[in-house]
């Protein structure tokens, strides 16, 4: 670490070298440790260390080895754990021998995701290591579960442009990433220290109370210096130089300060001024590979009848904190939009526990969590959904198979809230039920209010089944998009209540 930092200050030729063999340096370290101490070893030691490298690699112009360091650093947690949850359909159909590799790596995946014993996970990941070792001497396997390169990162722009919004100590700067081209880098104006008290601003009016002018003004200022000094120059980027037509997709990847900021709704907010959703309907992903997998869906035939069935989750009386009134209007409303198309199941009040809960997920394809949302950020993956007898944990989330998972709309409070511990990686509620096997996840960046977020769901899931349409997860953020514009024309729902709702995944 102190290699990356010298060379920094010191501008030495060997920069990059240094900050690509930390980030080998820190993988290797967390890889070594039970999963219970990985948290620890991440937010202590190397804070920021893949934004840093960002900044670093963007500075000397070397962008494509600045988005594989980013993407190395960054999922440094989310990595460890995706690997325990690889797919081998490929591996398995070559001989006996690849299927029996990919029996044996499953067995020892789950087992290493599963132990907490430290003597028991050291015996377990040198077994897992040496069948990786013989799963790479397959043709087409010589970099199984090792970092991807550029080449596949790219990717994850297959559908539409995915921008890189990077903060670090040293700058702030945007890389955009289409597939086959070099990404396009664009410098911003806007120092971390301005970053930082812009993000602080926007925590204390989002959080703190305020009579309702007030907040909708200092909420205005804010999403506007996004614009000018932000997202502005990005579309100025797709409009002008790469001539992207208006209401494409595009991806935003936030890191550090940027990950707390609604980037997705700034804007002038006045009668002619601009707004990013004037030109593109915009989602967010975690990482590059997290967009990759989750369009990689499901190739399991025998799974397909679940991905037709939706689950509703209402837990209006937790087991702590106050009660959510509106939750079975919420519900019923979403009973009469959706049953008339597929198969509906209901889960509420007392029988909404956090067994029945995951039991009920691994049967649906489509869950809505109508409840509260309890984000821990000191410890992420304890974050949690408030059900009838306790919390339904991300961790628990996490290590439940769900081999059909489709689509979530979170409509709880602080699902889409960064932690404070990981700056290089988003780990929240949200992110969880992406990564867990969710394609597509609507999450909330902060409280929502409970009489309001229901003309929210509504408006989304009308959208969504309009002209008699099926629901499909790819159509989703634009559905949200133009919920969010039927919603605006309502003066009584306030500003920040109608950019709470980010769409993440494909």
């Amino acid at each position: 670490m102190s290699w990356a930092r010298n060379a920094a200050i010191c501008e030495d030729e060997t920069l990059i070298d240094a900050y690509r063999t930390a980030l080998r340096i820190l993988e290797r370290h967390v890889a070594a440790v039970p999963p219970s101490q990985r948290l620890e070893i991440v937010g202590n030691d190397i804070s920021s260390l893949a934004s840093k490298a960002f900044s670093q690699c963007f500075a000397h112009g070397a962008l494509e080895t600045a988005v594989e360091l980013l993407e190395q650093g960054r999922t440094v947690l989310w990595s460890h754990l995706s690997r325990f949850q690889t797919p081998l359909d490929d591996l398995s159909g070559l001989n006996t021998l690849g299927e029996s590799l990919s029996v044996e790596f499953r067995k020892l995946s789950t087992a290493l995701r599963q132990t907490q014993d430290p003597l028991e996970f050291y015996k377990l990941k040198k077994e897992w290591e040496d069948v990786i070792k013989r799963i790479r001497e397959f043709p087409g396997f010589s970099r199984f579960l090792l970092y991807p390169l550029y080449a596949d990162l790219e990717k994850a722009a297959q559908c539409g442009p995915v921008i890189i919004v990077n903060a670090s100590v040293y700058s702030c700067e945007a890389l955009i990433i289409f597939q086959q081209r070099y990404p396009f880098p664009i410098p911003f104006e806007l120092s971390p220290a301005a970053l930082s008290r812009l993000s602080e601003q926007f925590r204390e009016v989002t959080e703190g109370p305020a009579p309702a002018e007030q907040k909708r003004n200092e909420i205005v200022f804010i999403l506007r210096k996004l614009w000018t000094a932000v997202v502005e120059p990005i579309v100025d980027a797709l409009v002008k130089r790469f001539f992207l037509p208006r209401r494409s997709r595009i991806w935003l990847c936030p890191t550090g300060e940027f990950m707390r900021l609604p980037l997705h709704a700034a804007g002038l907010y006045s009668k002619k001024g601009a707004k990013l959703t004037d030109y593109y309907v915009p989602s967010y992903t975690p990482t590059l590979a997290a967009l990759i997998r989750s369009r990689q869906g499901i190739t399991m035939s025998q799974h397909d009848h679940i991905r037709e069935r939706f689950l509703a989750i209402g837990q209006h009386s937790p087991y702590e904190g106050k009660e959510l009134r509106s939750v079975p209007d919420e519900l019923n409303a979403l009973k009469g939009l959706v049953a008339p198309t597929m198969d509906f199941t209901v889960l509420e009040g007392d029988a909404a526990t956090t067994g029945n809960v995951l039991e009920a997920f691994k049967r649906n394809g489509w869950v809505h969590l109508a409840c509260h949302g309890r984000p821990n950020p000191n410890e992420p993956f304890e974050s949690s959904f408030a059900m009838r007898n306790g919390p339904l944990t991300l961790t628990e989330i996490i290590k439940a198979n769900l081999p059909s998972a489709e689509f979530a709309f979170l409509s709880a409070c602080h699902t889409a809230v960064p932690d404070e511990w990981t700056p290089d990686e988003m780990i929240h509620l949200a992110a969880g039920m992406q990564f867990s096997g969710f394609r597509g996840v609507i999450g909330t960046m902060w409280a929502v209010d409970d009489s309001v977020v229901k003309y929210m769901v509504t408006a989304f899931y009308d959208e969504l089944l309009k002209d008699g349409r099926k629901l499909d997860a790819s159509r989703a953020a634009e559905a949200l998009h133009k919920a969010i514009k039927r919603v605006s024309n309502d003066k009584t729902v306030p500003l920040e209540q109608r950019i709470v709702l980010i769409h993440i995944g494909i």
